[in-house]
């Protein structure tokens, strides 16, 4: 494994939703693992669009929102680093509409 998926396993590492994997397991996860930078204000899903893949926050903050029928902005929560979001998708009795 490259050194990135070294740092990568050991960050999923101190994710709640990841810290009871043996470290085997965390080590595919990174192997599979995409790094995606986002710019200032930059969308990384949109309200609507089906769920794709499950985002862990490395550096920075997502905000999730929806915009409501008046324009309105409602935070739903600020993601930060260890954040999981897009989680509810996977559970076939969960949905949910946000922008993040």
């Amino acid at each position: 494994m490259s050194g990135r998926g070294e740092e990568v396993a050991r960050f999923l590492g101190g994710v709640a939703l990841f810290a009871g994997l043996l470290p085997a397991r965390r080590r595919a996860l990174a192997d599979e693992a995409r790094d995606r930078a986002l710019a200032p204000h930059q969308a990384l899903f949109r309200e609507g669009e089906r769920c794709a893949a499950l985002h862990v926050v490395e550096r920075g903050t997502v905000k999730v929102f929806n915009i409501g029928p008046s324009g309105r902005e409602w935070i739903h929560y600020l993601a930060r680093r260890g954040a999981v979001i897009l989680e509810a998708p996977l559970f076939p009795i969960a949905s949910g509409g946000a922008e993040g």
